[in-house]
């Protein structure tokens, strides 16, 4: 529920119009792709994290090409018609005129978009996704008997924020 992967998918049908290629960064555990595979789209994505590429494998099987690698290091072995980032990488932040990002660095934030321009043909979209500020929540039913909280801290041009998943007031994660 943190995100409506189903309208997401459409707008981005909506914007890509015939073009079919896409890069997601930061593809996580998959949900957008697929939502985008159902619509026909043909998704590659990348994640430095491996725990997440491999819920997204088990999700997706061999539908998308997947790639361990940071976006600031980012070398694969195609071009794209796009180039997407819900929230993987990039997002914007709804009613702040600004661009928020998991990287810290403002060098690291260019280099990774530069790599991501390399990976895009000419003419080639980059697409941000669009949230909520970061907000405070408690007790999110997951569906399951568990229930997820966050915490936000703002400080200075950065947020934290603490996840917490639990059962029967039993922390799980």
């Amino acid at each position: 529920g943190y995100y409506d992967y189903n309208a997401a998918a459409d707008a981005i049908v909506q914007i890509l119009g015939r073009k079919k290629n896409v890069l997601e960064l930061g593809i996580g555990t998959g949900l957008l792709a697929e939502k985008l595979i159902q619509r026909g789209l043909d998704v590659s994505g990348f994640d430095f994290s491996k725990s997440m590429l491999e819920i997204a494998v088990r999700r997706l099987g061999t539908q998308v090409k997947l790639y361990e690698q940071d976006v600031t290091d980012l070398n694969l072995p195609e071009t794209y018609v796009a180039a997407l980032s819900h929230g993987g990488v990039w997002v914007g932040i709804e009613g702040k005129n600004c661009i928020d990002s998991h990287i810290t660095d403002y060098e690291r934030n260019l280099e990774g978009l530069r790599r991501v321009a390399k990976h895009l043909l000419p003419n080639g979209l980059l697409i941000i996704g669009i949230q909520h500020e970061h907000k405070n929540c408690s007790g999110v039913a997951l569906g399951d008997g568990s229930t997820y909280s966050s915490k936000v801290d703002f400080q200075e041009d950065l947020i934290y924020k603490r996840h917490l998943v639990e059962r029967e007031d039993k922390v799980l994660a």
